[in-house]
């Protein structure tokens, strides 16, 4: 893996439901091969379980348990690389 390499993930905190649009528009990508079905994984969605309340619910250590958990898939899963770079793309994925 060069310098140039980049995996990362998205967590977003999914209060009160607000990012469940993006999350259904996301299995729909996938659905219609918009999006590979492993890079769906690069969005992680931190939901409050049904029976706590949104406002006492820790998101902070939430979101930060959903970074501890992800793992970076190795090469060839959504890999950016200078290497990849031509005059017609802006990556290779």
């Amino acid at each position: 893996m060069n310098f140039f390499t980049l995996f990362t993930a998205v967590v977003l905190l999914n209060v009160l439901g607000f990012f469940d649009p993006l999350r259904a528009l996301i299995k729909n990508a996938v659905a219609f091969g918009f999006i590979k079905a492993q890079n769906a994984n690069l969005m992680i969605f931190v939901d409050c379980p049904p029976e706590v309340d949104p406002a006492t619910f820790d998101w902070g250590t939430a979101a930060l348990s959903a970074l501890n958990g992800w793992r970076s898939p190795g090469p060839g899963y959504f890999v950016w690389t200078l290497a990849s770079l031509d005059a017609n793309t802006i990556a290779t994925y």
